[in-house]
C-alpha cells in the first residue's frame, strides 16, 4: 500500500497564482520560468517571471506577471483548429 501526502508549509495572502501547465523552462535563467502572454493584438508573447511553485497544478508568481493579464495554458485549441483547416 502507498499514500501520496502533501502539506504546506507556507501561506501567502492576496497571492497571484496561474496553473503550473502555463509555466516553460527559461533556460539559463535561475530561479524564472516562462509564460507566453496574450498581448493587446491577441498574439502570444513569451515571457520571463519569477515563480515559486506551490504544487503541480498552480503555481504563485512572484515578479514579472499582473493580475487581470491572460497566460496560454494550453495550445490544444489551437492545434485543434489548425487540424479542421
Amino acid at each position: 500500500m502507498t499514500a501520496q501526502v502533501k502539506y504546506c508549509s507556507a501561506e501567502a495572502n492576496n497571492a497571484l497564482v496561474i496553473p503550473s501547465g502555463a509555466l516553460g523552462e527559461a533556460r539559463g535563467v535561475p530561479a524564472r520560468c516562462l509564460v507566453r502572454v496574450v498581448d493587446a493584438n491577441g498574439r502570444a508573447e513569451p515571457r520571463s517571471v519569477k515563480c515559486r511553485n506551490q504544487h503541480r497544478v498552480m503555481a504563485q508568481i512572484l515578479t514579472g506577471l499582473t493580475a487581470g493579464e491572460r497566460v496560454i495554458v494550453s495550445d490544444s485549441a489551437a492545434r485543434e483548429r489548425r487540424s479542421h483547416d
